[in-house]
């Protein structure tokens, strides 16, 4: 039998990369992988503003100003955010009124806090301190300056990504599509929630495990189908698909048992058998199949050992395929402190 690591290695050199791309809204993008390097289409800020509300000036015109012995200015006017400050004139010993945000007018090199002035009335402040060039004076392009690299390919992209691309106005932006997903729960004994439980049966309840992994991480879910223990009609499920998945999972039917058929259901298809069997507990016979372009990967009928086997071998072919190591699961070393025994049934 493999050991886990050399059955990643193998699920991994018989699948491909995803090339296949979408342009979607950026309203929509949360959680989908940047297709290519996103560079800022624009200066952000666009503009000089103002960090403060106060007085736009020359910073020159304060040295020395005291609060024993302050300055007065002439103010010319007022800037609020939104507005074009394009007419005013700006000239030594002056200053404008302007608020948080608001574009500083061209040739004024600080602003002033409102709390360190006082308006003598609409044409004159009184300063009672120094500023220095550059002081509460956000330039132009400080956060991003155009050209910049904001977004690399291969982002997963989250709330701050989808801020940062609405920051420099884009609208839309080109993604990879998401992993097609198909799951087969086999089992003659398998009925969807919702019929009658009958004696003998039970309810198939993995595969909804699974999707909502799956649809959660990128992927979408494209059939969802029940096999009996019957190695014809699977393959006729999976060629009734052909060409719309781009991985299988299915449920069961991979280890010894009479009724284990999916090892005789992948040679009916006609799929290359990756591996069958790996070095782990739970989940010991799944099994890994390869069909045309796609994978079809086979977990194990117990609900609890599926999961290991989804968790040990989704998770690195869906990072290989979108290219990126955030979709793998975080590993850690510990060590047991003390024996364990399983409950005596």
């Amino acid at each position: 039998m493999l050991e886990l690591a050399e059955a990643v290695m193998r699920l991994k050199e018989n699948f491909r990369k995803q090339k296949l791309t979408e342009v979607i809204p950026l309203s929509k993008s949360y959680g989908r992988v940047a297709a290519f390097d996103i560079p800022s289409p624009i200066n952000v800020p666009n503009f000089s503003k103002s960090a403060m509300d106060g007085y736009a000036l020359f910073a020159e015109d304060t040295m020395a100003a005291k609060q024993e012995k302050p300055i007065t200015l002439s103010a010319i006017g007022s800037v609020y955010a939104g507005d074009d400050p394009s007419s005013i004139n700006a000239a030594r010993n002056t200053c404008v009124r302007i608020t948080t945000g608001a574009k500083i007018p061209q040739g004024y090199n600080a602003v002033i806090k409102q709390e360190n002035t006082t308006n003598n009335d609409s044409k004159q402040i009184t300063v009672f301190t120094e500023v220095v060039p550059g002081e509460n004076y956000i330039e132009k392009g400080e956060d991003l300056v155009a050209g910049e690299l904001i977004i690399q390919a291969g982002t997963i992209l989250d709330s701050e990504n989808i801020g940062t691309l609405a920051a420099v106005g884009l609208t839309t932006l080109t993604v990879l599509k998401k992993i097609r997903v198909g799951l087969i729960a086999t089992g003659s004994e398998l009925l969807s929630p919702g019929e009658r439980l009958t004696a003998g049966k039970l309810y198939n309840s993995t595969v909804y495990t699974l999707a909502s992994y799956i649809e959660r991480y990128n992927g979408t879910i494209v059939f969802q189908e029940k096999c009996p223990d019957d190695p014809i009609c699977f393959s006729q499920i999976l060629k009734q698909y052909a060409g719309k998945f781009d991985v299988v999972l299915t449920t069961g039917g991979v280890s010894i048992g009479d009724k284990d058929f999916l090892p005789q259901g992948i040679k009916v298809l006609g799929a290359e058998e990756i591996f069958h069997f790996i070095k782990m507990k739970p989940g010991t016979p799944v099994m890994a199949s390869r069909w045309q372009d796609t994978i079809i990967l086979s977990l194990s009928g117990n609900p609890f050992a599926s999961l290991m086997n989804f968790h040990l071998f989704y998770w690195p072919l869906l990072a290989y395929f979108f290219q990126n190591k955030q979709f793998l699961l975080k590993e850690y070393d510990a060590e047991i402190a003390s024996g364990y025994r399983k409950k005596a049934s």
